[in-house]
């Protein structure tokens, strides 16, 4: 099972074409679960905050980043494809802070699992 959270905005673009991206992801993988969280939730903004995020949407597969903001299709099935076969190594290097890294690792979401 591939697990992915989308931190999203009501009224966002980017989030609004994230969330078709993952519709039609989801419809060819029946693997692929999607939870939405508000950025404004406590959940969201424990992620925002523990990943320094900008922007949104904030995407996590199996509670790694995966990207944020405007996001493009092809960009988004190679991280789900890379992303759902990690292992989940949990050294403090593996979890770093810095958004741009893709082999983040979300406490928060390892935390609502």
């Amino acid at each position: 099972m591939t697990s992915v959270v989308i931190v999203e905005r009501e009224g966002c673009s980017d989030c609004a074409n994230a969330d078709d991206l993952l519709e039609r992801i989801q419809q060819e993988r029946r693997d692929l679960t999607v939870r939405h969280v508000q950025a404004a939730d406590p959940l969201g903004r424990t992620i925002i905050a523990e990943l320094s995020a900008v922007e949104v949407p904030v995407v996590l597969v199996n509670g790694h980043y995966v990207a944020q903001g405007a996001i493009s299709e092809s960009l988004l099935r190679e991280r789900i494809g890379a992303t759902s076969h990690a292992v989940d190594d949990r050294t403090p290097e593996y979890r770093s802070k810095r958004p741009h890294n893709q082999d983040h690792h979300c406490d928060a979401c390892n935390e609502m699992s």
